[in-house]
Order: C-alpha cells, then structure tokens, then sequence
C-alpha cells in the first residue's frame, strides 16, 4: 500500500491559524464576518463579493496572533511602542494570508483601518481609494466594535453605535448609512 501525503491548502492553513485566536477574537471576528457579508448582500454586491466581505471579516485581526496578548487585551491606554505594535496587525495579517485568500479579501484585511481622510494605517491611503468590500469591512468592523465590550471600555448600544458612526468623518458614509439601514431593518427599531 502506497502512502499519500496530502499537503494542506493555504486555506486550510489560514483557518488553522484563525483557531488560535483567544475565544473573544474569533467571536468578534465571526459577528464581523457575517455582518460585512449581510451588508454586502444589503447594497446588492455580487455572491462574489459578499462571500469575500464575510471572509475579510472573518480574517481582519488575524495578525493580532502576532502581538503578544497582554496589548492586545490591555485595559490601558497604550504607550507609543505597544500602539505601533498593533497598528502592524494589518499588514501582518495580509502578509501571513498572501496565497490564502483573493487578492480582494488581502486588501480588506491590509486596510481595515484606512479612513476617508487618509489618516489610517497602514499606509494612509483614503479609504475612498479602496475597494468597496475594504470599506466595508471597515464599517462592520467598527460597528461591532462599539457593540461589543473591550476590555478598556462597556458596548454600546446599536442606537448609541449608529450616532457614533455617523458623526464621524472616518468611515465610507454611504455605507454607514447601509448598515444603520440594515440594522434599522434586522432590530426593527430606528437606529439613531
């Protein structure tokens, strides 16, 4: 009898790494995952793009396994040093991922934290310069952010989360606009 060796997939590597996140990054990730998917679905994205919106999300910190835990779950404001630390989660996630996933989805996950202003990180691009499923994922990203609790601050409300996002010049506002449509819809209350 011959012996095979199958090699695993990149994906296969991908989601391995995904399972060593601690239980409160991959909750996070799974919530941002399904939510830029539904918001992909909400503003009428192909089946393409919103299979890459959920598995943006379900990747973006993934280059938080990178830094060591006591930053990523610090309670404290973070000194210089630790911020830069995890300001290179993205580049770090995309770089860990390259032959994984889409070309798409490695820039969603590179540049979830790029803002309208072309203040974000990594490479302080405006955001409306990226592709819609990067800006999207960023929205849902935020979003469940605010709703979840961290451990330097409580969640706040979907009502309260809404308000946020929309005072703020940060985020694709036709797409903070989607989602607080979509959550108006999925809670069936008025967000904000």
């Amino acid at each position: 009898m011959e012996l095979k060796l199958v090699m695993p997939s990149y994906r296969d590597v991908a989601f391995e790494l995904w399972e060593h996140l601690d239980e409160g990054t991959r909750a996070h990730l799974v919530r941002v995952g399904n939510l830029a998917r539904d918001l992909a679905r909400h503003i009428g994205l192909s089946a393409r793009e919103q299979a890459e919106s959920r598995l943006a999300g379900l990747f973006h910190d993934i280059g938080k396994l990178w830094i060591p835990n006591r930053i990523v779950a610090k309670a404290a404001p973070l000194n210089l040093t630790e911020m830069r630390l995890m300001r290179s989660h993205p580049e770090t996630g995309a770089r860990w991922l390259e032959g994984a996933v889409s070309p798409e989805v490695l820039d969603a996950i590179r540049h979830h934290h790029e803002r309208m202003d072309g203040r974000g990180y990594p490479d302080g691009v405006p955001a409306g310069k990226l592709p819609t499923v990067s800006r999207l994922v960023a929205v849902a990203d935020t979003y469940d952010a605010i709703t979840s609790d961290r451990p330097y601050r409580l969640a706040r409300s979907p009502d309260e989360a809404c308000c946020e996002l929309r005072s703020g010049l940060q985020l694709d506002p036709d797409l903070v606009e989607a989602l607080i449509d979509l959550e108006h819809r999925r809670l069936g209350v008025l967000a904000a």
